[in-house]
């Protein structure tokens, strides 16, 4: 089977996985994994990864989607969570920590959770008729496509990304403002909360770029409407505003659809006519629509701590801290909605730079205490993934050198490729 491959590297790929299936059943195909790290090349593994990731999005068009949602019809997509929960393993949690990071976030939780939001009628790939292409593509990229609610306002499923040419400027602005705050990070000393704040102004430009760039290419392709993964988290006016509106729509738009939802609605198979009409808001009691808030926060720390242990060195592993940060936002949110409302009862406007301020300062103090502590304080995991951003923009920059040779930019290209590998180096 392996030799149909031809003699490239695909065959060598097939070779190792064949000699280490007797293993798999053992530890969960670990050893596995490890071994091609160590004997394929990165090119092939990132290949199989797509490859499979396609093909996995393939399914869902041409068999889930075909099964009435339901509980059975979860079965279908065991086999493609299992490879979403393997596949991280491929790459090396430090030397190839970025590529971990993006196959995490990409397919063990955006990519399982649409999946699995599918069997159940809801999500992004329920409810629409998607050609295979399109399943394929917003299965395995992480945007989330608007919703038209014929001009009625729904929250965030109505927003629009904009044009491809927006998406596509957004996309080299966080890259370039990513790359910016790393050289920062790894060439100067800071003060903690300083060095904190812009850990988390990384952090939105980090995944920004994983973002707008598969945005702006489903835009022009296929001309799909996607909703815009942030909007400028740091002019939130609070807390929940912040949560709700501005932090990572993708990823809380699907934590809604999979988990909020189904609680303030009263069952987890969406019904027919709540999937043709997709923006219509559940009525629900005030108590179901805080446990679904709650019950989202929780899920969220989950997911999070699933990530820690994925990107943390054996040992260094310090469960529940990520977790209590994000649980402790549901009544922190809570208490905050409940003093606005008493402020606004007495006739007492707070001033939204005031009101940001306030919630800059709680969000960054329970993530000096909450957030920070397992990646930062107890390990080296914030240095690495500064370090493997400086890394890959070293990378780029010197194919840039490369091909500027000819146009007389190789000079100047020079100095800017000169300047991440000695950020590398410096962490």
């Amino acid at each position: 089977m392996a030799a149909s491959l031809g003699n490239g590297p695909l065959q060598q790929f097939a070779l190792v996985v064949q000699q280490q299936l007797p293993t798999i059943l053992q530890d969960g195909g670990v050893q596995l994994a490890i071994t091609l790290q160590q004997q394929v090349a990165y090119s092939t593994r990132v290949q199989v990864t797509a490859t499979v990731a396609l093909l996995c999005g393939a399914w869902l068009r041409l068999v889930v989607s075909k099964a009435a949602p339901s509980l059975w019809s979860l079965l279908l997509v065991v086999p493609l969570v299992a490879f979403n929960t393997w596949v991280p393993l491929l790459f090396h949690y430090r030397e190839e920590l970025i590529s971990r990071c993006t196959a995490l976030l990409l397919l063990l939780w955006l990519g399982s959770y649409k999946a699995m939001g599918l069997c159940l009628g809801r999500g992004p790939l329920a409810g629409q008729p998607w050609t295979v292409g399109q399943t394929c593509l917003l299965y395995i990229m992480p945007i989330y496509p608007s919703q038209d609610t014929g001009g009625v306002k729904k929250g965030r499923l109505t927003d629009n990304h904009g044009t491809s040419a927006q998406a596509a400027l957004s996309f080299v602005a966080n890259t370039a403002f990513c790359v910016s705050l790393a050289y920062l990070l790894a060439v100067y000393d800071m003060p903690v909360m300083v060095k904190y704040y812009v850990y988390f102004l990384a952090l939105y430009g980090f995944i920004t770029f994983l973002m707008d760039g598969p945005a702006a290419l489903l835009i022009s392709v296929l001309g799909l409407k996607v909703v815009p993964p942030f909007d400028r988290p740091w002019a939130a006016a609070n807390l929940g505003d912040f949560w709700s509106r501005r932090w990572n729509n993708t990823v809380s738009l699907t934590l809604r659809a999979l988990v909020y939802d189904p609680l303030v609605e009263g069952c987890l198979i969406k019904q027919q006519q709540q999937q043709q009409q997709p923006g219509k808001a559940a009525k629900a009691s005030l108590w179901l629509r805080l446990a679904g808030m709650a019950a989202t926060f929780a899920v969220s720390g989950v997911m999070h701590e699933v990530i820690l242990f994925y990107v943390s060195h054996e040992g260094q592993f310090y469960p529940g801290y990520w977790f209590t940060f994000f649980a402790i936002q549901a009544p922190v949110v809570l208490a905050e909605a409940l003093i606005y409302k008493r402020l606004a009862a007495a006739n007492i406007r707070v001033p939204r730079l005031l009101g940001t301020a306030v919630g800059t300062v709680i969000l960054m103090t329970l993530a000096t205490y909450l957030w920070y502590p397992p990646i930062d304080t107890h390990t080296d995991i914030a240095t690495s993934v500064v370090a493997g951003i400086n890394k890959n923009a070293a990378a780029v920059l010197g194919w840039m050198r490369q091909q500027g040779g000819s146009m007389g930019l190789d000079a100047a290209l020079a100095d800017l490729a000169g300047i991440a590998p000695a950020t590398a180096a410096a962490v």
